[in-house]
């Protein structure tokens, strides 16, 4: 994803153009721009694609420390949900774990 880029002709930049401006770190060549997001608030239902996409790039989290997991989505609400007996809900919490345990997932 890349961001608009405001015209010469057009109004001022807009608050979406100026934050995404202000954290851009890179913009490889025919590859998703880099942004530095200084807080990152994960969980268990697309975290474990974000590691396995660091991983595959061979990239780290700059600042892990910024980094806080929680499991939300798929966690019960009452003593008698059984959604954790779910094979695949259980491989999103097993997968969660050593993610947010490991300050450099790549």
């Amino acid at each position: 994803m890349t961001a608009p880029t405001a015209s010469p002709t057009k109004s001022p930049k807009t608050l979406f153009e100026k934050v995404w401006q202000q954290h851009l770190v890179a913009e490889p060549a025919g590859e998703p721009s880099i942004l530095y997001i200084d807080l990152h608030l994960i969980h268990e239902v697309t975290s474990p694609q974000a590691f396995d996409g660091l991983r595959m790039t061979h990239r780290k989290l700059r600042r892990p420390e910024r980094t806080v997991a929680t499991v939300d989505h798929n966690a019960p609400t009452s003593a008698s949900s059984s959604t954790t007996s779910s094979p695949p809900i259980k491989a999103s919490f097993t997968s969660s774990a050593p993610n947010s345990a490991s300050p450099n997932p790549a």
